[in-house]
């Protein structure tokens, strides 16, 4: 039953674009919604209960946010991309995005350690599939994992689904960075509010607004755009601000 429904939607939303669907896709895909369901009681990943919905809204758009990054062909001479998920919860965006496309090595910066914990376990289940290798899961606030020296300027992506509004993502996010490296987030109808409110935490931590658009493959009862940001260079030292900061006073 859950892998029909897997395929039935992997096969309906991805037929024009040049993602593949496999029997192993399927499989692992179908994997993932077992987990999902098998933990969410405890862990509190998503507050949908039917699969149809939990494929569509978790599973499609994730991989829809991948196509728009594909899109913008800014990653499709780049080889092993090492990706920041911001507050995956369950793995969203970044695990459908890194089960689609294998060059991305995931950290996962999950504040909520329940959460952590349980996503540590979903992981650690799919890499029975070959997937996912090296993938690390970080029990951290976002400000704080953006000031580790080993963590800090050295990623090609930064991925955020609704976590915050963008101008205090852009602090979060930017400071992971590695120069030309692309910050990409799916937000809903007040996103060109909240491109102006990020007007200056752009100009402070040098960001570039690359592209807004609608965010494909699937159509939601409410908008959604995909918001994608290049850094442009270096970050002062003081960014991120010390946790709780960038939301009380945001840029």
């Amino acid at each position: 039953m859950i892998s029909s429904i897997v395929a039935i939607n992997l096969e309906r939303y991805l037929s024009d674009t040049d993602l593949p669907v496999t029997d192993q896709t399927v499989a692992i895909f179908s994997d993932y919604l077992s987990l999902l369901q098998k933990f969410n009681q405890r862990a509190g990943f998503t507050s949908l209960i039917d699969d149809d919905e939990i494929v569509k809204r978790h599973f499609i758009e994730s991989i829809a946010l991948l196509v728009s990054v594909h899109a913008t062909g800014v990653i499709s001479d780049w080889g092993i991309l090492n990706a920041v998920d911001i507050g995956p919860g369950g793995g969203f965006p970044s695990v459908p995005m890194a089960i689609m496309d294998s060059r991305l090595q995931l950290s996962l910066v999950e504040s909520n350690g329940k959460r952590a914990h349980y996503l540590e376990q979903i992981i650690s289940d799919l890499q029975s599939h070959g997937i996912l290798a090296n993938t690390r899961i970080l029990n951290a606030r976002a400000e704080d994992a953006g000031r580790l020296d080993f963590f800090r300027e050295c990623h090609d992506l930064v991925v955020s689904r609704a976590v915050a509004p963008l101008n205090v993502l852009v602090e979060y996010s930017l400071p992971m960075l590695r120069d030309g490296g692309i910050f990409a987030s799916v937000k809903g109808s007040r996103v060109h509010e909240e491109i102006a409110d990020a007007k200056n935490a752009l100009e402070e931590l040098g960001g570039q607004l690359v592209t807004v658009s609608d965010l494909p493959l699937v159509t939601t009862p409410h908008q959604q755009s995909v918001v994608i940001i290049e850094k442009k260079g270096p970050i002062d030292e003081k960014y991120p601000r010390r946790a709780g900061v960038p939301v009380r006073r945001p840029l």
